[in-house]
C-alpha cells in the first residue's frame, strides 16, 4: 500500500478495486537513457513503505518462475517506477458523465519500462469506497479506461462512450475539448501527434520525456483489472437453482445472471451488448474460471479485462484480494507485454517488406540489411525471454494465464508472426542468393576471355610465333588491370548512390 493513506481507506475495505493497465509502444527512447521528471521515482521490490509492503512484494516475486522473474522483475531488462504522490495532492480520481460523478481514491500509480523493445505499461490503481453497486462499477470501468476517442462527436454533443471530464490530483480535463484538438491534429496530417487523453498523456510525458509517438497495444481503451466485493452477486453465482445440475449451469444460462456477468467482463456501461443468450453462454464458458465458485469467488478473463467477483467478508483480504492485486495483475502485465511485443515485431516486418518492395527492382541496401539483422536479434530475444508459455507453476496460475493468452490472441498471433519472420528470411535469402549468382556470372564472363588468352599464349610459345607470345602476357596483365579498375569504379559509384538514398 502507498504511504500517506487517508483515514477513509483505513476504516473499511473498498467495495471495488480498479486497476487500469495502459500498455504502449513508444519512439524517441535511447537505450539506457531514462530520466523521468516530476514525482516519478525508481521502484525496487526490495524497498517499500512498510514491512507489509515488503511481504507482499516477496509473495509476488516468489509466485513466478525464474524465467518470468527475469521478464518482470529483472532490473537489467526493465525499469520499474512509482509515482510519489505529494501529501498536498488531492488523491481523488473523479469521473464525470452527465449528472453522475464517480469519486475514487488513487492508491498507486506505477510504470514498468522494458528496455529492449521500447514497450511500457502504465498502471493506475484505484479504490472505490462510495459507489456500492454493480451499475456504478460498470460505468467507472467504461468511462475511466479510455485513453483516446473511438470517434469525434459533433460539436456540443457529449461523447457517448467517453466521460465528459476526468479529474486527477485536482486538475480537471474536459474530454469534449480534447476531441476537437485531436480532430485538428488529424486534419493537419500530424502523424506524430499523441492522441492520448490527459491526464494519462501528462503522466507518460513526465515518465519518458521526448517519447515521440505513442502506439496503444490493444485499442483506444486500457486493460481493466477489477475486483468486486458484493455478497448478493457472490451468492447468486454459488447457487440460483434448487437442483445442483441447474445451479452449475445458471452462471452461463440464467438470462439475468449471465447478462450481468457478461456486461461486467466486457466493460459495458449498461446492459450486455451481446443480446444472444446462446452466444453469451459460449463466450462465458470460454472465459470464466470458476475454481473457487463454491466459496463465492469467480474470475472472468476477456481481451478487455480481468475480473474477480467475490463476497464482502473482510477475512478474504489475505487469501483473495491481495493475491489478485499483486500476483494476478502482474500476470496480466506479462500477457500484455507479450501482446505488445508481437505487435511491435509484426509492424517492423511490415515496414521492412514495404521498404524492400517500394521500387520496381527490390534492393537490399545497407540500412535495410541492418534493420533485418536487428529484427532477427529482437525475435530471438523475444522467443527466449518474452514469449513464455507459463509464468508460474501454480495450477490456477497456469490455467488463467492460458485463458489470457487465448483472449488476447497471443497464441494465434505468434503463429502469424512466425510466418512473417520466415517470409522476411525467405526473400532476403533469395536476394542474397541472386546477388551471389550474379557475381559468379560476372566472374565467369571476365575469367573466360582471360583463360582463352592464356591458352593462346601457351600455344604460341610452342610455335614459330614466339614474338607474338612475348606480347600476349603483358597484354593479359594490362587487360586484368583495366577490368579491375572498371569494377572498382562501379563498386564505389554504387556505394555512393546507396548512401545518398
Amino acid at each position: 500500500m502507498c504511504k500517506n493513506v487517508n483515514n477513509e481507506r483505513r476504516k473499511s475495505l473498498p467495495y471495488s478495486y480498479h486497476t487500469f493497465l495502459f500498455a504502449f509502444h513508444f519512439d524517441g527512447f535511447k537505450k539506457g537513457e531514462i530520466n523521468p521528471a516530476g514525482s516519478w521515482l525508481r521502484e525496487s521490490l526490495r524497498s517499500g513503505d512498510d514491512s507489509e509492503n515488503l511481504r507482499l512484494n516477496y509473495q509476488n516475486y516468489q509466485y513466478f518462475t525464474p524465467e518470468a522473474r527475469n521478464l518482470l522483475f529483472n532490473e537489467n531488462n526493465n525499469s520499474r517506477y512509482i509515482y510519489d504522490i505529494p501529501d498536498t495532492f488531492d488523491r481523488r480520481y473523479i469521473i464525470t458523465k452527465g449528472a453522475d460523478s464517480y469519486k475514487l481514491i488513487v492508491d498507486n500509480i506505477k510504470a514498468i519500462i522494458f528496455k529492449n523493445n521500447n514497450i511500457a505499461i502504465l498502471q493506475l490503481e484505484l479504490e472505490n469506497h462510495h459507489h456500492k453497486s454493480i451499475e456504478a462499477v460498470k460505468k467507472i470501468n467504461e468511462y475511466g479506461r479510455r485513453i483516446n476517442l473511438p470517434y469525434i462527436s459533433p460539436e456540443n454533443i457529449p461523447h457517448a462512450l467517453v466521460a465528459d471530464s476526468i479529474c486527477l490530483f485536482g486538475e480537471t480535463v474536459n474530454l469534449n475539448n480534447f476531441g476537437n484538438e485531436a480532430l485538428n491534429c488529424y486534419e493537419n496530417k500530424d502523424e506524430n501527434f499523441i492522441n492520448i487523453i490527459p491526464p494519462i498523456s501528462s503522466l507518460i510525458k513526465k515518465l519518458i520525456p521526448n517519447c515521440g509517438k505513442i502506439s496503444p497495444v490493444i485499442d483506444d481503451r486500457m486493460f481493466v483489472c477489477c475486483l468486486i466485493r458484493d455478497d448478493n452477486f457472490s451468492n447468486n453465482m454459488k447457487s440460483t437453482a434448487t437442483d445442483i445440475e441447474n445451479a452449475r449451469e445458471a452462471i452461463y444460462c440464467n438470462p439475468e445472471l449471465s447478462s450481468e456477468l457478461y456486461a461486467l467482463a466486457y466493460v459495458d456501461a449498461g446492459d450486455a451488448t451481446c443480446q444472444s443468450p446462446d452466444m453469451r453462454e459460449k463466450i462465458l464458458r470460454r472465459s470464466v474460471y470458476d475454481r473457487w465458485r463454491d466459496w463465492g469467488t469467480v474470475d472472468v478473463i476477456t481481451h478487455h479485462s480481468f475480473f474477480r467477483i467475490t463476497g464482502g467478508c473482510p477475512e478474504i483480504d489475505a487469501t483473495v484480494i491481495n493475491p489478485f492485486l499483486s500476483q494476478y495483475i502482474t500476470m496480466a502485465v506479462g500477457a500484455l507485454v507479450q501482446r505488445a511485443t508481437i505487435l511491435s515485431i509484426s509492424n517492423e516486418c511490415t515496414e521492412i517488406s514495404e521498404a524492400y518492395f517500394q521500387n520496381d527492382i527490390p534492393v537490399l541496401n545497407k540500412e535495410l540489411n541492418e534493420r533485418i539483422k536487428k529484427l532477427k536479434s529482437d525475435y530471438v530475444y523475444a522467443q527466449n525471454n518474452i514469449f513464455l508459455n507459463q509464468l508460474t507453476v501454480q495450477e490456477q496460475g497456469i490455467d488463467e494465464f492460458e485463458i489470457m493468452k487465448n483472449e488476447l490472441y497471443i497464441s494465434d498471433s505468434l503463429e502469424n508472426l512466425d510466418k512473417k519472420i520466415n517470409s522476411i528470411y525467405d526473400f532476403t535469402s533469395e536476394y542474397a542468393e541472386n546477388e551471389e549468382n550474379n557475381l559468379l556470372n560476372t566472374l565467369t564472363r571476365i575469367g573466360l576471355p582471360l583463360t582463352l588468352i592464356q591458352c593462346l599464349a601457351i600455344i604460341l610459345s610452342f610455335t614459330c610465333f614466339t614474338d607474338w607470345a612475348f606480347w600476349v602476357q603483358p597484354a593479359v596483365f594490362v587487360f586484368i588491370v583495366i577490368i579491375s579498375v572498371f569494377c572498382s569504379v562501379l563498386y564505389f559509384s554504387a556505394l555512393r548512390h546507396e548512401k545518398k538514398k
